[in-house]
């Protein structure tokens, strides 16, 4: 979904823009935010030892579509029928990042289904969207003084 993103990265930095965002953009931008944060992370600490991996766990029947209707909502039912996979195959791709050796390795990358390297969005990968995001998340958790 973060390959999706059609929208400027700096929505999710500006307060007025995202809340004029749509459900589907705020979502993509989500996932786009997530790679590009583990991307930043990895880079900052992967020299302590702390590796940090973005993945994409697949396409999954979950039941995050229970309040769609209309054409959207016939859309997932079909996708259900025909290319989502069964919940089970879900954490394949987290569980092998977490467990295995080879999951020692691979540090700042982005996992696709089902336990193999991808390629993120360029973006994501961007230093300087990484620094910017982070130092906003940090800011949206700073007490209150």
């Amino acid at each position: 979904m973060h390959l999706m993103n059609n929208h400027v990265f700096k929505i999710i930095l500006d307060d007025k823009k995202r809340k004029k965002a749509g459900a589907q953009a705020l979502y993509a931008l989500s996932k786009f935010a997530f790679v590009a944060y583990s991307a930043e992370l990895a880079r900052r600490y992967g020299d302590q030892n702390l590796v940090v991996t973005s993945l994409h766990p697949g396409v999954i029947k979950t039941d995050l579509h229970r309040h769609m209707n209309g054409a959207l909502g016939a859309v997932i039912n079909v996708m259900e029928k025909t290319i989502l996979h069964d919940v089970s195959y879900g954490a394949l791709t987290q569980l092998y990042a977490g467990t295995s050796v080879e999951g020692g390795q691979l540090n700042g990358k982005y996992l696709i289904p089902w336990a193999r390297v991808g390629k993120p969005h360029p973006d994501t990968q961007d230093p300087k969207i990484g620094s910017e995001l982070l130092s906003w998340l940090e800011e949206q958790v700073k007490p209150f003084e």
